[in-house]
């Protein structure tokens, strides 16, 4: 009897035609020649699990095989194993990044270039993700640096085994300048100035 002369070890992210080709090579390295009336177990080697390119596998078989004249059977025995594909992570750095109050456009972008940044994955077989959504996304689309607001965004990573998304918002609070006694502010600025009230007859 023969069996495969070296365990077979499958590194995860193995495509499945590969798996397969290994498999079927591994199963044709069992054999049983010659004996009178031999008997033999090779249709129990164990199948290839569905899912294996995701799950992996961890096989062993011990072949075995008599004949009239053995008084013991022979045995010889190989492995199969195909690593599981590591499961994918999703995360942002920053669940919920809060801006300055009354920041400055520049300030913003600057902020919200940084918290887009912190999106990323971990794992998977070569995954796919949302990143030109992402890098599309525009603060000034969802909110005004006077009136504030909220930018939420749902990251997504997948691949043919699994997928995975995290969702995180970017807050920029409503800006709120409290002027001094007798100054004033016009709507829609931030900036604090001393009226002339002399046209109403003050002095």
């Amino acid at each position: 009897i023969t069996c495969p002369a070296e365990p077979v070890e499958l590194e995860a992210c193995t495509p499945l035609a590969d798996i397969q080709a290994a498999f079927d090579a591994w199963v044709a390295g069992f054999t049983v020649e010659g004996g009178c009336n031999t008997d033999d177990n090779l249709d129990e080697i164990p199948a290839l699990p569905e899912g294996v390119e995701c799950e992996g596998a961890d096989l062993e078989f011990t072949l075995s095989a008599q004949g009239d004249c053995d008084a013991e059977p022979m045995t010889c025995t190989s492995t199969f194993y195909v690593a599981p594909a590591p499961p994918i992570e999703a995360y942002c750095s920053n669940q919920l990044a809060e801006v300055p109050m009354c920041a400055a456009p520049e300030e913003i972008d600057v902020l919200f270039e940084a918290w887009k940044t912190g999106f990323g994955f971990t794992g998977g077989c070569d995954p796919e993700d949302n990143s030109d959504a992402l890098a599309a996304l525009d603060w000034r689309d969802f909110i005004d640096e006077m009136t504030g607001g909220t930018v939420s965004f749902t990251y997504m990573v997948w691949d043919a085994c699994d997928s995975k998304e995290v969702t995180c918002e970017f807050f920029v609070p409503q800006c709120i300048v409290n002027c001094e006694t007798a100054y004033g502010m016009l709507e829609g600025s931030e900036t604090c100035f001393i009226p002339t009230f002399s046209q109403w007859g003050w002095t």
